[in-house]
């Protein structure tokens, strides 16, 4: 089937029920191509009598809920108006967009249930509380999208350094102790007011007060731009052209770009005859 030529919204959704799947799926790109005012004609074929076109639509539907949580924590993160736990659960939703946020903030509220229990009151209540549940960083050098995943670490208790310093400052500040998050050379750790430092990668250990020449604050915006940069080379690593593309786009927005046609060949825009086979496969 060649191209199908731009028409209207109404014309191309009276075709969803295309027996051919290639054929369809060309109908459905086209369709999500025109997304201004399409959220309205789908809300209307949700109960049609085809199940056919019933899947096609709520397929249309979940594409449009991605694109626009995308856009909206890709703005967030750009105008600096997000704040640690709600950075880390939309990161997580980037690479498992099945799950459910309000699963992540169940857990994150049992986290916190735990953490009064066990009376946080400085620095060193947090590094105790943190030794106790076990959460631990990775052997160096191992890079995994997991590691940068809060949903994954709050089941496996294992994760990205500066990740759980991030967790560890947002517990704290629940509590109202203020911790800031820094680099030390290639390490990330926690600081409090007195300089006493914490780091995750020696078993959450004490360390004596550092130099203020010594090491670098990182602010929320920058932890989570990290991390989203940290899961793009994931997916690159991975040749999963599918989250190269969601999550470089985030990424580029989240930095003022309006696309990812900064990237080079074959992840930008490229003629579908010279488009290599694209990984899409889906972690589970």
């Amino acid at each position: 089937m060649s191209r199908i030529k731009k028409t209207d919204i109404a014309t191309l959704l009276k075709l969803l029920d295309e027996p051919n799947q290639q054929a369809a799926s060309m109908i459905m790109a086209e369709l999500l191509e025109q997304e201004v005012g399409l959220e309205k004609y789908l809300a209307e074929l949700q109960e049609s009598g085809d199940p056919l076109v019933r899947k096609r639509v709520h397929q249309l539907e979940s594409i449009l809920f991605l694109r626009k949580r995308r856009r909206e924590f890709a703005k967030k993160l750009h105008d600096h108006a997000i704040d640690i736990p709600c950075g880390l659960f939309e990161i997580h939703l980037q690479w498992y967009d099945n799950d459910s946020l309000e699963v992540l903030e169940k857990e994150w509220k049992k986290l916190l249930e735990s953490a009064r229990k066990s009376s946080i009151v400085d620095i060193e209540s947090i590094a105790y509380f943190m030794r106790k549940l076990g959460f631990s960083s990775p052997p160096p050098n191992d890079i995994q999208a997991d590691y940068y995943c809060i949903g994954i670490i709050m089941e496996e208790f294992t994760g990205a350094d500066v990740i759980l310093c991030a967790m560890a400052q947002a517990i704290a500040k629940h509590f109202g102790i203020d911790l800031q998050l820094i680099q030390v050379m290639e390490n990330f750790a926690l600081i409090d007011a007195n300089k006493r430092v914490l780091t995750p990668k020696d078993g959450w250990r004490m360390h004596s007060p550092l130099k203020e020449d010594v090491f670098k604050v990182w602010d929320t915006v920058t932890v989570l731009k990290y991390a989203v940069s940290m899961l793009f080379l994931s997916a690159v690593s991975s040749d999963s052209f599918r989250y190269v593309n969601t999550i470089g786009t985030c990424l580029g927005k989240a930095m003022g770009c309006k696309d990812i046609s900064f990237l080079p060949y074959p992840y930008n825009q490229t003629p579908a005859s010279k488009s290599p086979a694209r990984n899409e496969k889906k972690k589970k």
